[in-house]
C-alpha cells in the first residue's frame, strides 16, 4: 500500500460499488467541502494493468469528478484477484455506508450469484455471521408484499421484518394473510418482544 498521483481518467468504478443513497445534492455538498478543505482522506484503488479500480471512497471520487480534477493522490493497494476485490468493496460499503436492510440483502445475493460462492464462503470472506447473511437474503424471497414495501420505505426495522417473516411460515397452503393484520401489528406493537408474542399466537 502506498500513495501515488493518479489520473482521474485512469480510475474505474467497479460494478459492485453500492452508494445507493448518494444524490446530486449529497455529492455537490461533499465537492464543496473538498474544494475548501482539500482531499483529507484519499480514495483507495487497486492497480489493474495500466488502470486502477476504485475500492474505497466512491462518494469522494464522484465529488472529485464533479470538481473536474484531472489528478488526485490515491492510496494504491496491492493488485487483487476479482473475487477479493469484490469482497473488499462489499465489506467497505456495508461498514461505512448507510445501506438499508434490503440493499444489504441485494448486495449479499449479488455477491453469491456473481462469484458463485456459498453463504458460508461469503460470511467467512466478509467476517460476518452466516445467519446474518441468510436472514438478509430471506428478506428478498419471503416477506409479505406489504412488509417488503414498508421495510423499503423505512417504516419497519430489520428486527421487526425478521419476526414478521415467520408469519409466512404459519400460513396455510394458499392462504394469504390480510394486510390489515400487518397494519394492526405495526400500529400497536412496536417492541420486538411484543411482535414475537403476536407471531407465536397466530395460527
Amino acid at each position: 500500500m502506498y500513495l501515488k498521483k493518479v489520473k482521474v481518467s485512469d480510475i474505474i468504478v467497479g460494478k459492485y460499488q453500492m452508494r445507493f443513497k448518494s444524490g446530486k445534492m449529497d455529492i455537490e455538498d461533499l465537492a464543496k467541502s473538498i474544494k475548501i478543505n482539500g482531499l483529507l482522506c484519499p480514495p483507495s484503488v487497486s492497480s489493474k494493468g495500466k488502470k486502477y479500480v476504485l475500492v474505497f471512497g466512491h462518494r469522494r471520487f464522484e465529488a472529485i469528478k464533479n470538481l473536474k480534477w484531472k489528478e488526485i493522490t490515491a492510496i494504491v493497494l496491492e493488485e487483487m484477484e476479482d473475487k477479493d476485490l469484490v469482497i473488499k468493496t462489499l465489506v467497505e460499503n456495508i461498514e461505512k455506508v448507510d445501506l438499508t436492510p434490503l440493499e444489504k440483502a441485494k448486495a449479499y445475493q449479488n455477491m453469491i450469484e456473481e462469484l458463485k460462492i456459498t453463504q458460508e464462503d461469503l460470511a467467512s470472506r466478509c467476517g460476518r455471521n452466516r445467519s446474518e447473511i441468510a436472514h438478509h437474503i430471506r428478506l428478498l424471497n419471503r416477506l409479505n408484499t406489504y412488509v417488503f414495501d414498508w421495510l423499503h420505505q423505512g417504516k419497519v426495522s430489520f428486527g421487526h421484518a425478521k419476526v414478521l417473516m415467520e408469519l409466512e411460515d404459519k400460513k396455510k397452503r394458499g392462504e394469504v394473510i390480510p394486510a390489515r393484520f400487518f397494519e394492526f401489528t405495526l400500529n400497536f406493537y412496536f417492541i420486538i418482544g411484543n411482535v414475537y408474542g403476536i407471531v407465536e399466537n397466530y395460527s
